[in-house]
């Protein structure tokens, strides 16, 4: 593999770090080129595995790790032989396989430049073909939508690349501020279902939750006027250990935000930031922390207990201020709601900004409003266990199949043949 930057072993103070070895004038059409096969990159449409090949090194998509090595899939093979993805482990036995595109912030960046200035590169679009023709892991799609969500809103927000993959000013990081009015829509009149979130004030916690909260003064444009973002791609950690300042801000310094592990209780994912100034330092380093919710259970009614949990102090974040958001992606109705405790008190701990977001609509997330229909089929491939029952050409088939498998679902068709049922 070609690697083409290097991190200093000691962390450096200065913000945002990307250290090149080469011009940087060529550095990024090199590793555009390496990142599509090969290929020269001269703006001409993408071809599959291409794209999947820059998704990829942006939010961690993985294959199924159960599928036989001899059986894996031609794209997968393809992007480890030509698009920089690479085998972590194949057994003994030369049976099973499992692939990874690693954490490469060169990489990141070149598929960046090609996302920004490729006009027929449609992101959720891409992300829709590969799910419904690849061996890809859906379990975690709700993450991977979140991700995209915030990786598409960071790139409005720091600008598109120009030919030589730098961005405007050649500053690749963005104002905290910045990437939120470029992930949430900024509604005409503010309302309870939909307010303007740089507008909204947050909550001082005290150390205990029997203490409460106590209403902010400040809004979140005040807050965080001097906060910078500065990632390019998305990184799934296997520890929980990880979701630390002390880590968060070393992988800041790759570009790297965080998918938390599979059984991480309370946080999906990290987007760590500077609070002030441009120095990397513990007690400098705020997060936006968010939870996915891809069930009807959650609606657009916020339940408070899901921001308790996501606990900035468990971080060792305490002085800073931070962002909670819960995504509730399988809501029908869309909102996007500041979370009112309606608690006060004077003790104060931590100081949050907390939203609740509901659905997946074009009416509040500003990249579903380029292509609304991708994202509707990428929500529908997360729901992998409906596809089992579903007929597109016959409800009563539907049905049938729902009936054959008594309280699987809260459907009435798996309970109607046995039993009634009273909706909740």
């Amino acid at each position: 593999m070609l690697t083409v930057y290097s991190i200093p072993a000691n962390l450096p103070p200065r913000f945002p770090l990307v250290y090149l070895q080469g011009q940087q004038d060529t550095i990024f059409l090199l590793a555009a080129q390496k990142l599509l096969g090969g290929t020269p990159y001269t703006r001409q449409p993408l071809l599959a595995p291409q794209k999947l090949g820059c998704l990829a090194q942006r939010i961690p998509i993985e294959f199924l790790s159960s599928v036989y090595a001899s059986q894996s899939s031609d794209l997968e093979k393809e992007q480890v032989r030509s698009h920089m993805r690479v085998v972590l482990k194949v057994d003994g036995s030369l049976e099973t396989m499992v692939t990874t595109s690693p954490s490469e912030p060169v990489l990141s960046e070149a598929a960046y430049f090609v996302m920004t200035t490729q006009a027929q590169f449609n992101p959720p679009q891409a992300l829709q073909s590969i799910l419904n023709g690849t061996a890809v892991n859906k379990g975690e799609l709700g993450k991977l939508i979140v991700a995209l969500l915030f990786t598409m809103a960071r790139d409005e927000a720091v600008g598109p690349a120009d030919e030589f993959g730098r961005p405007p000013n050649n500053q690749r990081w963005c104002s905290l501020t910045g990437l939120l009015t470029s992930l949430f829509c900024t509604p005409a009149a503010t309302s309870n279902d939909h307010v303007n979130v740089v507008t909204s004030q947050g909550w001082h916690f005290g150390h205990f939750l029997a203490e409460g909260p106590n209403q902010t003064m400040s809004s979140l444009t005040n807050t965080f006027k001097d906060s910078k973002v500065y990632f390019t791609h998305f990184v799934k950690v296997h520890q929980q250990a990880l979701v630390h300042v002390e880590y968060l801000m070393r992988l800041m310094a790759r570009g790297a935000a965080v998918l938390c592990a599979s059984d991480q209780p309370a946080v999906d994912g990290i987007i760590p930031f500077l609070f002030e100034g441009d120095e990397i330092r513990s007690d400098n380093i705020g997060a936006i922390m968010f939870q996915v919710k891809n069930d009807v259970k959650y609606s657009n009614s916020p339940q408070l207990n899901l921001f308790y949990t996501m606990d900035p102090c468990s971080l060792g974040i305490a002085n800073v201020p931070v962002i909670r958001i819960v995504f509730a992606l399988a809501a029908k109705t869309p909102s996007l709601t500041l979370v009112d405790y309606n608690t006060p008190t004077t003790k104060k701990g931590y100081t949050t900004y907390d939203f609740w977001v509901s659905g997946l609509s074009e009416k509040v997330l500003v990249p579903v409003k380029k292509e609304p229909s991708s994202w509707d089929s990428i929500l529908q491939a997360s729901y992998a266990w409906e596809m089992i029952y579903s007929d597109s050409l016959s409800k009563l088939r539907t049905a049938h199949r729902r009936s054959m498998n008594p309280g699987a679902a809260v459907d009435s068709e798996f309970w109607r043949n046995w039993c009634n049922l009273v909706s909740l």
